[in-house]
């Protein structure tokens, strides 16, 4: 009877240490969803890391290694008990890891390790082995790496280092708190992406235009607070329907993306290039004269007609110049207001326009013949 009881009372300790445990993964997936909208990712693998070494009783020691794919690398994100200045440098090949080693399935299944030093000496580069060997303490007993997948893929794995044997029930948490990661990672991706697409256009990736208005409202305001001085560009890519009609919208999607990174390759950092839609865009030259950013233009727009954007595929072979039409406005010197800034240069992108089809007649972007 008393051997029963003694066996209920054991898998009711057992139910209810269970029980702690989700509700413990449970709180640690709320605190971080409500925590991932503000932070950058370095923030995020940290937070992940130090939430996986509450799981495990005085655990002090951990990393957590992002997969670069297309080098073939693991790169340390997050470490606890580490100097991250020293092992933020650290690039461990694929083959190298932990997991890789010692598992058959893929990246799959969580692994320990019980001597990683001994690893690293035997698998690792010896530069790498020595600076990770030197900065682990001798107290490690086992290490347990988890790969951590998404969509199917190995994206990173984190590793918690201990001066005991883990448990069955510490191995079991780990693996459970791996799942945890996946989704946070998958909601911070989604979150970055949607804010990303907030702000900039998803073709050329410069500014789109609401979050122009947002950003020129605050530089303006600053501008006329300090009585700063800037040139207000409106731009307008030449030919962009004949491009789409004569060569398909692919075509004329990889042309406006030429153009932009042309653009960008001449402005500096405290400048703002948008796209307002189609083949307007608009440009901010800081602290910039109207003959100063007239050079500018005419720089780009030379460099453009000196350099034939090319199309060649198994349908196309063709090539072509891509040039655009500009105005130019100036604050304070014609207005500090937006909407007579925007209407000055527009009048004035349109005489240049006018005048630029004139004097190059035959720039008009065709098909070539045969």
């Amino acid at each position: 009877m008393y051997k029963k009881f003694e066996s209920e009372i054991k898998e009711l300790k057992s139910t209810i240490e269970d029980l702690k445990l989700k509700n413990k993964l449970l709180q640690i997936s709320s605190d971080m969803n409500n925590s991932i909208v503000n932070m950058n990712n370095k923030n995020i693998y940290q937070l992940l890391l130090d939430n996986a070494l509450l799981l495990i009783d005085n655990c002090k020691y951990g990393s957590l290694l992002v997969y670069d794919s297309k080098n073939y690398l693991f790169k340390y994100k997050a470490v606890a008990g580490y100097d991250y200045k020293i092992f933020n440098s650290i690039k461990i090949k694929l083959n190298e890891s932990f997991i890789y080693r010692n598992s058959n399935n893929e990246f799959n299944d969580s692994v320990i390790v019980n001597n990683i030093k001994n690893h690293n000496l035997k698998y690792t580069n010896s530069q790498n082995a020595a600076i990770i060997n030197d900065n682990t303490p001798n107290t490690i007993k086992e290490t347990i790496s988890i790969p951590i997948k998404i969509d199917g893929e190995i994206f990173g794995f984190l590793n918690l280092d201990l001066d005991r044997n883990f448990s069955k029930k510490e191995i079991e948490s780990a693996e459970s708190y791996s799942k945890i990661i996946t989704d946070i990672i998958n909601k911070n991706n989604i979150i970055k992406k949607t804010l990303h697409l907030s702000k900039y256009d998803k073709l050329t990736n410069i500014y789109n235009r609401s979050y122009f208005e947002e950003i020129f409202d605050k530089y303006s305001k600053r501008c006329v607070r300090y009585n700063l001085k800037y040139s207000f560009i409106l731009i307008d890519l030449n030919y962009l329907k004949q491009i789409n009609d004569n060569f398909g919208h692919i075509i004329g999607d990889k042309a406006l993306s030429f153009f932009t990174s042309k653009i960008n390759e001449n402005i500096r950092e405290t400048d703002i290039f948008a796209r307002l839609g189609g083949d307007e865009f608009i440009l901010i030259l800081h602290d910039s004269t109207y003959k100063q950013s007239e050079i500018k233009m005419q720089k780009i727009l030379n460099s453009l007609l000196n350099e034939k954007f090319t199309i060649k595929n198994h349908e196309i072979s063709n090539s072509f110049y891509i040039t655009f039409s500009y105005g130019i406005s100036t604050s304070p010197a014609e207005s500090m207001v937006f909407d007579i800034l925007l209407r000055l240069a527009d009048k004035k992108m349109y005489e240049f326009k006018r005048l630029f089809k004139i004097n190059n007649p035959d720039i008009i972007p065709r098909k070539q013949k045969g």
